[in-house]
C-alpha cells in the first residue's frame, strides 16, 4: 500500500498466524543463502501479487515474540513466529518490518 508521500507500507493483517493455527510462517534468509535459494523463489503463486519484508529476530524478541525453526522437506528455510498476535501486536510487527519487495503489479 502506498501512502500520501509515495512510501510503501504493509497492512498489519499480513502478520497473522497461519490458517491452521500454527505461528506466522516466515523464511530464514541465512538458511536460504546456505542452500543457494533465492528468497523470491519461496513466494507462493501468484508471485506477481506478493511483496516481501524482512523482520529482524531481535526486533521480534523485543516485542515478546519468538522465532523457531520449522524446516519442511520442501523448504529448509521455513520457521514460525510464535506468540500472540493481536491487532496491536500485528501493527508493531508492521512497524519493524523492512520492505524488500513491492508487488510488481503495484510498482509500475
Amino acid at each position: 500500500m502506498q501512502d500520501g508521500d509515495g512510501d510503501w507500507s504493509v497492512k498489519s493483517g499480513a502478520f497473522s498466524d497461519s490458517s491452521d493455527g500454527s505461528g506466522m510462517s516466515v523464511h530464514r534468509a541465512l538458511i536460504a543463502h546456505e542452500h543457494s535459494i533465492a528468497m523470491e523463489d519461496l513466494l507462493p503463486e501468484p508471485k506477481d501479487q506478493l511483496g516481501m519484508v524482512s523482520l529482524d529476530p531481535a526486533g521480534l524478541r523485543a516485542l515478546g515474540l519468538g522465532a523457531v525453526p520449522d524446516p519442511l522437506v520442501e523448504d529448509p528455510t521455513h520457521a514460525l513466529v510464535t506468540g500472540r498476535k493481536s491487532g496491536s501486536m500485528r501493527r508493531k510487527i508492521r512497524d519493524i518490518a523492512m520492505i524488500l519487495r513491492v508487488p510488481p503489479h503495484l510498482d509500475g
